[in-house]
């Protein structure tokens, strides 16, 4: 079984990964990791710019990602990947692509968020190791709100193509987590 968790950046698509591992044994990998490395790489014929925001940033590289994700789910059972990367329309052209591989998805953001208090949130929670830790206010703030603006994109595209999307509250994103995570769960009890 291939685990797709989509969404924007400090929507909780890691802890969601962690859990399935934990839980369920379901190695994950973290697509943002990856894809920020293979950016970096010296003539690597992505179309990326260093403003792109996240929407343009995954389409241009979904092309890789996707032949990654097949590529990477066809040697393994039960793999998650999760990142930004995801987007709701190239994930469902995907599953029609591959029928045979059985596959199940969510997305989770922040639609509905409140800035200040998304801002706050990411400060309190934030690690000395986490790239967030390294911007001012004013960056962290101006990174929210693009944030925002993916995730109601991601929001709309999720509704159109009926694929699984949590709003993450600040307020109660372990409630909002573990409903993700009975979506990628469902069906037989078990991860796959």
């Amino acid at each position: 079984m291939l685990y797709l968790i989509g969404g924007a950046s400090r929507a909780g698509k890691s802890l969601l990964a962690r859990r399935l591992l934990v839980e369920h044994g379901v190695s994950g990998f973290p697509l943002d990791a990856f894809m920020m490395a293979a950016e970096r790489l010296p003539g690597h014929g992505f179309a990326v710019q260093s403003g792109d925001s996240a929407y343009q940033r995954a389409t241009a590289l979904w092309p890789f990602t996707s032949e990654f994700i097949f590529t990477a789910a066809a040697q393994m059972y039960d793999y998650a990947f999760e990142g930004d990367y995801l987007l709701p329309r190239r994930v469902a052209v995907f599953q029609k692509k591959y029928p045979g591989l059985p596959t199940r998805v969510v997305f989770l953001d922040y639609a509905q968020a409140d800035p200040a208090r998304k801002l706050q949130a990411i400060r309190e929670h934030v690690s000395t190791n986490d790239w967030t830790s390294q911007l001012d206010d004013g960056a962290l703030r101006d990174l929210v709100h693009r944030q925002i603006t993916f995730s109601r994109q991601l929001q709309a595209e999720c509704a159109l193509w009926g694929l699984p999307y949590v709003e993450v509250p600040v307020e109660c994103h372990v409630a909002a987590l573990a409903r993700a995570l009975a979506i990628l769960v469902r069906q037989d009890g078990g991860a796959g």
